[in-house]
This record gives structure tokens, sequence and C-alpha cells, in this order.
């Protein structure tokens, strides 16, 4: 899968340290959309990192490429 098909064009941003992504997605939970993402990045490069922060019903769970770092109640 692309990543343009995952997340969306617009979705996709350039920053000081790389892309920075921002997009609205549905699956069975943040650490499959989370893996689903960095497999994306992955075919594309396979030196990518992922930090990432997945929110949903006010909880947030991070994550380090396939690693769970933490869970943030708002």
């Amino acid at each position: 899968m692309k990543l343009t098909e995952l997340v969306g064009v617009d979705a996709i941003l350039r920053t000081v340290e790389g892309l920075g992504i921002k997009s609205s997605l549905e699956g069975e939970s943040a650490r499959e959309l989370n893996r689903s993402l960095l497999s994306a990045l992955r075919s594309i490069d396979r030196k990518t990192t992922l930090r990432g922060e997945w929110t949903s019903d006010g909880i947030t769970e991070r994550f380090f490429d396939y690693v769970p770092k933490g869970v943030r109640k708002a």
C-alpha cells in the first residue's frame, strides 16, 4: 500500500526532522494503525523510524517504531 493511499496527500507535511503526518484513520487498534503506517513508510525507505501518537476517545497511545511507549488520558 502506498503512503498517500493510507493517509491522504494533504496529510503529509515537510518538517525540520523529515515528514509529519496528521490524519484521521480507522482501524482495530492504535498498535495496528501504527504497524500499517510504519510498514508503508519502510516500503519507501527501509531505514525509516516512526514516532507516533494515536488518539481515540481521549486516550493517546505513543509508539516508537513498533514499540508502545505509553498511554496518556486527556
